[in-house]
């Protein structure tokens, strides 16, 4: 490993900065689901340590901008699911007085798909965030894709 101490120190503080965004799945697993401890998480490690090292103060924005991206992305993922819930079943409703068996069944397709897709947004956001802590951990700046960047 390159560097002196203090780099190393800040390079272990900017990987728990995206580490500290998977905290929401143990504390989920022991039934204390915490709304937003996606973003608590690393929000928690940035405050301390922002001021300690550039390096912690880039990657803990960075961790921040892409877990609240992601749960922007998750809302509405979420509103479009209800909303198509809500019209399938007005239609399948209808369609079921008129023998519409199809109907239901691509109903219950799409549904799933839709419960996939957040899945898969799940499984990206756990992949990339611990690509980005080996990174960081490595005193590489990692850039998460699809981030809007909210803070500067």
């Amino acid at each position: 490993m390159t560097g002196n101490n203090d780099d190393r120190q800040a390079q272990m503080w900017a990987m728990w900065c995206h580490l500290a965004s998977l905290a929401w799945i143990p504390l989920a697993i022991i039934g204390l689901p915490i709304p937003f401890a996606n973003i608590v998480g690393p929000l928690i490690f940035w405050v301390l340590k922002k001021e300690a090292d550039p390096f912690i103060n880039d990657q803990g924005k960075e961790s921040l901008n892409f877990q609240i991206s992601m749960t922007i992305y998750g809302f509405i993922a979420t509103i479009v699911l209800v909303f198509i819930a809500v019209i399938y079943f007005i239609v399948a409703g209808v369609a079921a007085s008129n023998d519409g068996g199809l109907l239901i069944l691509a109903g219950g397709v799409i549904g799933i798909g839709l419960i996939g897709l957040l899945a898969v947004i799940g499984i990206f956001q756990l992949i990339v965030v611990i690509l980005a802590a080996v990174k960081a951990k490595g005193g590489y700046a990692y850039r998460y894709p699809f981030t809007i960047r909210l803070i500067k």
